[in-house]
């Protein structure tokens, strides 16, 4: 894995474990390198939040722990955002607080993707 140095322990957290529950999912086709990037910076995004939301923290309390679940329930979202980073080249909302993107993403309409990529 690519950012594995950045799971790793260091003086400011514990190494951070990666936790993958897949479901069975029908295939798509895809373009797999662009698909794998998005994937790698929502992994990467994750790892920056939890650097944020621990800071001050003492070191046992800190968060060390990513979920990565695959459901077909759930996954319409995602892939819906996924699709939208590969057509625009962009993601949605975009913010360095984990709180606001998260309110950016439950209140709020993104730029519509034919607005930006025509």
């Amino acid at each position: 894995m690519i950012l594995k140095h950045r799971l790793k322990a260091d003086d400011t957290h514990p190494e951070i474990e990666v936790i993958k529950n897949y479901d069975d999912l029908p295939k798509i086709e895809c373009y797999a390198g662009q698909l794998n990037q998005v994937f790698m910076n929502l992994l990467s995004n994750a790892i920056d939040a939890f650097d944020e939301s621990n800071k001050g923290e003492s070191y046992q309390n800190i968060a060390h722990k990513i979920m990565i679940a695959t459901d077909y329930r759930s996954d319409f979202y995602s892939l819906g955002v996924t699709f939208y980073q590969l057509l625009t080249g962009k993601l949605p909302f975009i913010s360095q607080y984990p709180m606001k993107l998260v309110h950016c993403h439950l209140a709020k309409l993104p730029i519509p993707a034919h607005q930006i990529n025509p």
